[in-house]
């Protein structure tokens, strides 16, 4: 069984460390001390970071990190907002 109470640490750890700032992450605890992590990040320095910021914490002496990188897209198209009447016309 994992312990609950390393699992919310984690989480609250990678909620508030401002080098991570998330809190949809997988957290599973294998085995006493170590902890895996899935899940997205935004950029490879989130995923570093993640790493880094557990490494931080006394009670954790491994760390599987295996959140993927998935970058945004951003749209082809633009949005004007405050124009025109409702419904859509000029």
């Amino acid at each position: 069984m994992e312990p609950v109470y390393l699992v919310t640490k984690v989480r609250q750890k990678l909620a508030t460390d401002p080098r991570v700032g998330l809190t949809d992450i997988l957290i599973h605890i294998p085995e006493a001390g170590h902890v895996v992590v899935s899940g997205f990040v935004s950029t490879a320095e989130q995923h570093d970071a993640i790493t880094a910021a557990l490494q931080e914490m006394p009670e954790i002496t491994r760390v599987s990190n295996r959140t993927q990188v998935r970058q945004v897209q951003p749209t082809h198209h633009s949005e004007i907002i405050g124009k025109g009447k409702p419904g859509g016309q000029p």
